[in-house]
């Protein structure tokens, strides 16, 4: 489980102060829709777009003190602004009348800027909403503001509607930009856009351990906010001195859609977002380019999920890296779903994409994984140990690389796509494709430790282990394989398709076809069996090839049963050109074997363990 180092501040006196911080203004960002994934060209066209964008709207007509805008907020519940407003030493903070904590709006307010400026002059808060009222800000630039608070362009108690407006260069202890507290149901954030805000926060350090503080490095919804939205918004650059480099929410029942987020960045948690409520969802979304600062050691580049019954839908998640799990994705929550998310070269120590953390009833649901990347372990995906009942359906992997390493002459680096911990069970892979994926060591595809793991109507081709299981490696207990297809997939040790090291596993109705060992040294070339009681029916086994022994299947385990299954054209270049027995008490029967070939000895079966049987099955035109 993840410890969260969240802070809460309620007022100013609960802050120390914090040092002075200075942000650059050379980011921007962007009304232009993405589709579908982003390059790294398109990014830097997309934010160059951006800057011209924002240049165009912040006008530069003379300019007027807070002062003076509070007395016309004082004065007015609609306010069309017709000039730019910026924070002045000697007038705006006397003693007595200071708005250093910000320009009071305590009576329900409409302000219009007509994308006039507040500028906080680096020395103050725009703006403190007071509670029981609604404020409505639309078209409005807010830039410059500090504080040693939470909120430095906006602090608000109160429901507020933002629309049109810009943030830029905020810098307050929580919340760079906007703080919407708990008593704020149903604020709304549209059209805006946030670059360059900061949550600077501060650290502490006990027993040799450091703690962040700062989280929401433009928006912060605190505690039990509820119903809230951010729509068709575009956040650049913003980073958090612990979580949420762009946003921290909260709130229940509240949506983000239609936004984009581009390399905001937090060291701790969630490069963009960090979503610790319930019933939330973000549809209709491009990540890009969001970061861990430090490397290899936050959770989510993009996203650290926390709360439960959160669906992530239709959105693009590209070119994220520096977490240690989930290069995208982190989950910590139960009962999340992800359904048509493309997520596209994406990399992290551990779980390329999308990491699980201990919980229950995640599921993904049509989604495309392409060129993800681990370190480690887990290309796409990782599900961490006691993570139960996660449900990989209908989705796509393609060319995602479990890297790994080797020490002292043993390889690391499992589950090139997909990686079940030890611990977690029940996991289920149903309709999914996965092609081209490799790990440095164990299973091209998919490694599962974990138990009761099912691979249902599944297709696996040209996926690559160096060691075992070129596309699946079974370990856990009670493992189930039904009406999937296995073509040219390889490993250079054992199992070129599969490899079964856990009990009591069961393949059904399955083809095998034309896998193989590129370097012709390996123990069955589709499927090597060291775990007990393994039943195999129902299945084929054509053209698979390149093994040393056994060209079809290897049985190390005892209590082995193959039966009602074919074996065609199977070779192998010493003994068994389909089958090798080498186990106690296996089995074959009601099978058929033609055209299979070896080297040397068996050129369909080879028994070489004890108790072995073959019974009701037709051996022909088979050659040794």
């Amino acid at each position: 489980m993840v410890q969260s180092d969240l802070t809460t501040v309620n007022s100013d006196a609960d802050v120390e102060k914090i040092s002075n911080t200075t942000m650059s203004t050379d980011t921007i960002t962007t009304n232009t829709q993405a589709e579908n994934t982003v390059t790294t060209s398109d990014s830097n066209i997309i934010k160059n777009n951006i800057k011209d964008d924002i240049e165009k709207t912040i006008k530069g007509d003379g300019e007027d003190s807070f002062t003076s805008l509070q007395q016309l907020i004082n004065e007015n519940t609609i306010i069309d602004l017709t000039n730019n407003y910026k924070f002045t030493p000697g007038v705006d903070d006397q003693e007595g009348t200071s708005l250093v904590n910000g320009i009071v709006i305590d009576h329900d307010i409409t302000i219009n800027g007509n994308d006039y400026t507040l500028d906080g002059n680096g020395l103050s808060r725009i703006f403190y909403i007071d509670e029981s009222i609604t404020a409505n800000i639309n078209n409005i630039v807010f830039k410059n503001a500090k504080t040693t608070g939470n909120g430095s362009a906006i602090y608000t108690l109160s429901t507020i509607n933002v629309d049109q407006c810009t943030f830029i260069n905020n810098t307050g202890n929580a919340s760079g930009a906007v703080w919407i507290s708990n008593m704020a149901e149903n604020s709304k954030i549209l059209n805006s856009t946030f670059t360059n805000n900061k949550a600077s926060g501060y650290n502490t350090t006990s027993s040799g351990r450091t703690y962040y503080y700062g989280d929401g490095g433009a928006l912060y919804f605190e505690g039990s906010s509820e119903s809230a939205l951010i729509h068709n918004s575009t956040f650049i650059n913003n980073s958090a001195n612990a979580n949420g480099g762009a946003i921290v929410l909260h709130a229940t029942y509240s949506n983000i859609t239609s936004c984009k987020f581009y390399n905001n960045s937090a060291p701790y948690a969630a490069g963009a977002v960090r979503l610790d409520g319930k019933y939330l969802i973000v549809n209709d979304s491009l990540f890009d380019g969001n970061y861990d600062p430090q490397g290899n050691y936050s959770w989510g580049s993009a996203i650290y999920l926390t709360g439960n019954y959160t669906n992530i839908t239709n959105s693009n998640f590209t070119n994220h890296h520096g977490a240690r799990s989930g290069g995208a994705i982190a989950i910590d929550g139960s009962d999340d779903q992800l359904t048509n998310n493309t997520f596209t070269n994406n990399t992290a120590y551990e779980g390329g994409a999308v990491y699980v953390e201990e919980n229950e009833n995640v599921v993904f649901d049509n989604n495309t994984f392409t060129n993800n990347a681990a370190d480690l372990n887990g290309g796409a995906i990782l599900i961490s140990v006691y993570a139960n009942n996660t449900k990989i359906l209908n989705s796509n992997f393609t060319n995602n690389r479990a890297i790994g390493y080797t020490r002292n002459g043993r390889s690391y680096g499992d589950g090139g796509a997909v990686y079940f911990a030890e611990g977690c069970s029940e996991g289920l892979i149903e309709n999914s494709t996965f092609t081209n994926n490799t790990a440095l060591a164990k299973a091209g595809a998919i490694n599962w430790n974990g138990d009761h793991g099912q691979i249902i109507s599944s297709n696996f081709t040209d996926n690559h282990a160096a060691f075992d299981g070129g596309a699946v490696l079974f370990t856990g207990n009670n493992g189930y394989i039904n009406g999937s297809i296995f073509i040219n997939n390889t490993s250079n040790y054992a199992g070129g398709a599969l490899r079964i090291s856990g009990n009591n596993t069961r393949v059904n109705n399955t083809l095998f076809d034309r896998n193989n060992d590129p370097q012709n040294k390996a123990w069955g070339s589709a499927v090597y069996i060291s775990g007990h009681n393994t039943d195999i029916e129902y299945s084929n086994f054509t053209n698979n090839y390149g093994s040393v022994t056994a060209g079809a299947v290897y049985v190390a385990g005892t209590n082995t049963s193959v039966s009602y299954s074919i074996f065609d054209n199977n070779t192998a270049s010493s003994n068994a050109g389909a089958i090798l027995l080498n186990g106690t008490n296996g089995s074959i029967s009601y099978s058929n074997f033609t055209k299979n070939s070896a080297g040397n000895e068996g050129g369909a079966i080879y028994i070489n363990g004890t108790n072995g049987s073959i019974s009701y099955s037709n051996i022909n035109n088979n050659n040794a």
